[in-house]
């Protein structure tokens, strides 16, 4: 079993659909943005922001960069992980994912 089968099987089989995708979702939602006008807004294209919505694309670290300072969010805010902070101490998905992948292997 590989590590990805191993992610698939923690999060199940849409966990790209999270994070940026789920971020840009929830921001045009909340400011009543159409796909056009966020994509305008970020100076990318229509279809490429309907990718990074639906989880097959990822952001390049430009785009990731044009999101946070375009919008005035944290980088931790736009990838999810903004839920994490301050609880280092707690086990993560993935550190449960990774044990589950070492017993494995």
């Amino acid at each position: 079993m590989d590590i990805l089968s191993v992610l698939n099987n923690t999060w199940g089989a849409d966990m790209g659909k999270t994070g940026v995708s789920s971020f840009l979702r929830r921001y045009r939602s909340k400011h009543g943005l159409s796909r056009e006008a966020l994509a305008e807004k970020l100076d990318i294209s229509d279809s490429y922001l309907a990718a990074l919505e639906l989880g097959t694309r990822k952001p390049s670290y430009d785009t990731l960069l044009k999101i946070v300072n375009t919008l005035e969010v944290s980088v931790d805010s736009v990838i999810g992980t903004d839920g994490y902070v301050g609880k280092l101490e707690e086990k993560s998905e993935i550190s449960i994912a990774l044990n589950k992948l070492y017993q494995i292997l």
